[in-house]
């Protein structure tokens, strides 16, 4: 159990941080006005939909909080690379520890209910019982399910990659052509960085610098410039191998010895280096056109 809380789990991406507060907050408001658990039954109409609107609502508010918040106030905590099933569902956790909290102090406000230990204990125990056990279900489920559809695309893919290293019918050997370069420029006046396609493997944001893994002389060297890996992207359009696979790194696809997958999506390892590098899940459909 242990080693499958340690599993990769992809974090929330930028239509789920909206969709996902949305959809839970509904569902509460819904589940509650329909079903009318935990003594809302005694309500009259309207007052029962605007009490189920009002915990809805708070549902919505904590998730919709954490989802954005907590990831500029911890950003080494959530990262992607290092984010697992089991620090999803200790997030969750404290959603609905903050969910029951508020649903406390709302029912206290709207509904009049006494605000004592024994009636903080029942809150918390009800939103366990709502909240928690149903979530890291589904946690369990999404990350099996996606790391078994991820890791069957990554083998494709990888087969795809293997077949064009060592291809049935060698290719016939063209004249020798004429060596091309490209021109990694700095900013503010620093000192750029000139190799040929054949020699660039990678490039890494970091923060407001790039770090550039190339070749030099059969050896791989790391330079750091002062630029953008937007900057460094728009340099290299004319150039079909190199190709922008994640928000934060760039790639020469002929140096992609190996696609894996997990969870998280795909992978790719980078020749001489051994490195893997992720690609955003958006670029799926891309990444196996190009591969």
């Amino acid at each position: 159990m242990f080693k499958f809380l340690q599993q990769p789990y992809p974090l929330a991406t930028a239509g789920s941080k909206v969709i996902t507060p949305l959809v839970f907050g509904v569902f509460i408001a819904l589940f509650l006005y329909i079903f009318r658990p935990f003594g809302l039954g005694e309500l009259e109409p309207g007052r029962l939909l605007r009490a189920a609107a009002g915990f809805g609502l708070v549902t919505f508010g904590v998730i919709f909080l954490e989802i954005w918040i907590s990831p500029l106030l911890m950003p080494a905590y959530f990262r992607e690379a290092s984010w697992t099933v089991g620090r999803e569902i200790f997030v969750t956790i404290t959603d609905v520890f903050l969910i029951g909290l508020g649903n406390l102090v709302f029912s206290a406000w709207y509904l009049h209910t006494s605000f004592t230990v024994s009636s903080v204990i029942w809150f918390q125990v009800v939103t366990l019982i709502v909240g928690v056990l149903p979530v890291c279900m589904w946690t369990m489920y999404t990350q099996l399910k996606l790391q078994k559809k991820y890791a069957a695309e990554a083998s494709r893919l990888d087969a795809q990659v293997q077949e064009r290293k060592h291809p049935e019918t060698p290719a016939p050997t063209p004249d020798a052509p004429v060596k091309t370069t490209v021109q990694l420029m700095a900013e503010q006046g620093g000192d750029g960085l000139q190799l040929t396609p054949e020699q660039l493997l990678y490039i890494a944001a970091a923060d407001n610098y790039i770090k550039v893994y190339h070749l030099e002389k059969g050896i791989v060297r790391q330079t750091m410039l002062r630029s953008s890996l937007k900057r460094a992207a728009t340099g290299l359009e004319g150039y079909p191998q190199f190709f922008r696979c994640h928000r934060t790194f760039l790639v020469n696809l002929d140096h992609v010895t190996e696609v894996s997958g997990n969870a998280q999506g795909y992978k790719l390892q980078l020749a001489h280096t051994g490195d893997w590098v992720p690609v955003s899940r958006s670029l799926h459909q891309e990444i196996r056109e190009r591969l």
